[in-house]
Order: structure tokens, then sequence, then C-alpha cells
């Protein structure tokens, strides 16, 4: 525990003071080292947000110049007779800038935080609808088997016995022959 491993519990065991005592180890242990992984959460998304801000004025910096030279390339076509490979030359820059502009925008993207939107979480009871699930699993097997509870524990990679305690359990009528 003193070279920070607070993932160390000690046994509960002694009986009264001492089982007390160890709980209470325990318990403080388990707290210091959830705060440990918020600290590292958060300065995890304090480094995140540096490099969103670094990213902003490195954008920023670069766009003004990119800016001036796509708009003298322009000026330069518009008032001067160039050779065709020069005016070749030329037509790429702008070519050349969208496409670090567009890279730019991308990193701004990404470094921009994001709002999250909300989902529809389950808030039903998990052991009923996992015993919903398991009981269709287990009639379709049945059904698509005729009925046969080898064929049907075999499709489930179960044994005959836990498919047998599973029809049990969830009250399952097995009807023969019926396809």
């Amino acid at each position: 525990m003193r070279e920070g491993d607070f993932k160390t519990c000690i046994p509960e065991m002694g009986g009264g003071e001492l089982t007390e005592l160890a709980v209470g180890f325990n318990e403080m242990a388990t707290r210091l080292e959830a705060m440990r992984a918020r600290e590292t959460e958060m300065r995890q998304r304090e480094q995140l947000a540096t490099l969103g801000e670094a990213a902003a004025v490195m954008a920023h910096e670069i766009r003004n110049p990119l800016g001036i030279i796509k708009t003298s390339t322009e000026v330069l076509r518009m008032k001067s007779t160039v050779s065709p490979e020069g005016e070749e030359m030329v037509n790429f820059v702008p070519d050349e800038v969208g496409r670090i502009d567009h890279l730019l925008h991308e990193l701004l993207d990404y470094a921009r935080p994001r709002t999250l939107a909300p989902e529809q979480v389950f808030t039903g009871n998990l052991n009923e609808e996992l015993e919903r699930i398991e009981q269709e699993i287990v009639t379709h097997a049945l059904r698509d088997c005729g009925g046969i509870q080898a064929r049907a524990a075999e499709r489930l990679g179960i044994t005959e016995r836990s498919l047998w305690h599973r029809v049990k359990k969830l009250g399952i009528r097995i009807t023969r022959g019926a396809e």
C-alpha cells in the first residue's frame, strides 16, 4: 500500500474490532483507488482541452498566411501573363491551399469538445429481461428441433441436463413433432 497499490485488501477476519478495522481499511483503499482513477481521468481531460486550444491557435496562425497565399496567387493569375508551365504551377496553389485548409478544419473538428446526445437506456428489470430472452431462445431451439431435447441442447451448445433445468425453470411446454 505504501508504494501506491490501493488494490491491496487485507483479510476481514479475527472477529470484533479486528474485523471492523480490516473492513474500514479495505473501504479506505477502495475509495483511494477510485479517487486516483478520477484524478487520472481529470488530468487526461485537461491535457485534451489544452491540446484542443493549441490546435485552434495553430489553425488560426496557419489559415492567415494560407489566405494571403491563395489571394496573392489569384491576383498574380489575373494580372500577369504566365507561360503554360507557369499557369499549371499557379493552378496548383489554390488546390493545395484548399487541401491544407480542409485538414485544419478536420483538426479543429476533432479538437472541439463534443456535446453528448442522450440515449435511451434500459430501465427495466435486467433479470426479467434476460429470463425473457433465454425463454425465447430455448423455445425457438426446441421448436426448430421438433421438441427433441437432445437436438435442441446440441444446437444451443449446452448439455441435455442444462436444457432440462432451463425448461423447468422457465415453464416451457414441449410439444414433440411440431416443426
